[in-house]
């Protein structure tokens, strides 16, 4: 609980605009490691206070989902994220120079996820990836001022999505059905309490 705290802590005080212009390679990776971390030991929490028991394999597992669902929720919410001033692993690579690129690593990510799973689930998760790229590039589409890191998103998703032989001009992610998880599983908790 000390380390989830801890974690929390940062994520939740630190502000964008006390990033410097060029980030350290140490405080880049405490930002990645930060997130990853809050994300598994959030999901670990709720593990122990519903009374399942965690032993080494749910920790891995949880630290390997973790990162997916972390990743690819802050990819859905940096335009969100930039208006609040939040540090995120993908707000601080827009803004700032930086090394590791999270546009890549969350698509190679998904991709060796992938390689490790069911044909149905490596089909679940490329869908995951399509929507969620498409409703950060849908966040942007009508704002003005926002021109040049909306330009900085194509130009980093495309690098990244061309691991999976995406190209974001052939609308390919706009024609993805959409799927909203979020009120998928809230439809579903609601018919469960009603």
């Amino acid at each position: 609980m000390q380390l989830l705290l801890v974690a929390h802590e940062r994520d939740s005080t630190r502000r964008l605009e006390d990033v410097p212009a060029e980030v350290s390679t140490m405080f880049e990776s405490e930002i990645w490691v930060n997130t990853v971390l809050k994300a598994a030991l959030v999901r670990l929490a709720t593990l122990e206070v519903c009374g399942s028991p965690v032993g080494p394999s749910d920790l891995a597992q949880q630290i390997r989902s973790a990162a997916l669902n972390q990743f690819g929720d802050d990819l859905w919410d940096i335009r969100e994220d930039i208006d609040s001033d939040r540090v995120t692993p993908f707000t601080v690579f827009l803004s700032r120079k930086v090394r590791m690129d999270p546009f890549r690593f969350y698509v190679s990510y998904c991709i060796e996820q992938m390689r490790q799973a069911s044909r149905r689930r490596r089909f679940a998760t490329l869908m995951g990836v399509q929507e969620t790229c498409r409703c950060l590039l849908d966040s942007f589409a009508h704002r003005t001022g926002k021109r040049d890191t909306l330009l900085r998103i194509e130009k980093s998703l495309a690098g990244a999505l061309s691991l999976i032989d995406a190209d974001l001009d052939s609308n390919f992610l706009r024609e993805v059905p959409h799927i909203d998880p979020d009120a998928v599983v809230f439809g579903l908790a609601n018919s469960i309490l009603d």
